[in-house]
């Protein structure tokens, strides 16, 4: 329908009513939902992949560099595939991932070497070759998880002893070395699991000073001293 007015002074101007549009018209129209990636060409398997482990008795961690897809092809991600061991055993996916350059594979063995594979992925499902394989092994179940050095302070002074105590953790892998000095050099006096010791071989109105250092037994790893602190017996 056309309808025509007039106002003072201007042209006469025409407004068209909105035309019908049949109701399955808009069927199609495209839509987000229905555009599909144009990509014909597999991905590249990412490159420089590494794995770096024994920093964790748990955990390893992945990272590599993104080759660019094809003109019309978009990447979605990468799948992670592990498999057992230094060698043999069959590559497994563990994880589906969107783009990004790391990944951190967690709840592993400690002291267990696994072996790592990447693939790229489309928005449309095409899927690259392998990358390179790579391996790491996780830490040791006994690598430290200390806040060494710790602090180590005495707890009581008598003439015929002195009692320390410091910070521990990891009982289960950790003995530590009791150091006493009366001049410069310190030698060994005692070797505990414990986080106290009293020395009972001193002697009345002397100075003493002492230090501990942890070992990690399991791996033969020695893991600094503490402070050292200075005491007089009394008399």
């Amino acid at each position: 329908m056309v309808r025509k007015f007039v106002m003072a002074g201007l042209a006469t101007a025409t407004l068209l009513a909105p035309a019908l549009v049949a109701p399955n018209a808009a069927s199609a129209l495209p839509t987000t939902s229905q555009t599909v990636d144009s990509c014909t060409t597999s991905p590249q398997p990412p490159i420089n992949v590494r794995a770096s482990g024994g920093f964790s008795p748990t955990t390893i961690v992945l990272t590599w560099t993104i080759v660019a897809p094809a003109s019309g092809c978009t990447l979605a991600g990468f799948d992670i595939l592990r498999a057992p061991g230094p060698s043999g055993g069959v590559f497994t996916t563990v994880a589906r991932i969107p783009v990004t350059t790391s990944f951190t594979d967690a709840q592993l063995q400690p002291s267990t070497t696994y072996r790592y594979q990447i693939q790229a992925r489309t928005t449309n499902g095409l899927v690259s070759n392998p990358s390179a394989t790579v391996q790491a092994t996780t830490a040791h179940a006994c690598f430290p998880q200390l806040p060494f050095p710790p602090a180590l302070s005495v707890t009581a002074v008598t003439a015929t002893s002195v009692s320390l105590a410091w910070t521990s953790s990891n009982p289960a892998c950790v003995v530590f070395d009791v150091q006493r000095a009366t001049g410069i050099t310190f030698t060994d006096i005692a070797t505990t699991s414990s986080s106290r010791f009293t020395d009972t071989t001193v002697s009345p109105a002397t100075t003493y000073r002492y230090r501990v250092r942890a070992r990690i037994v399991p791996i033969g790893m020695i893991w600094g001293f503490t402070n050292v602190v200075a005491v007089t017996t009394s008399t």
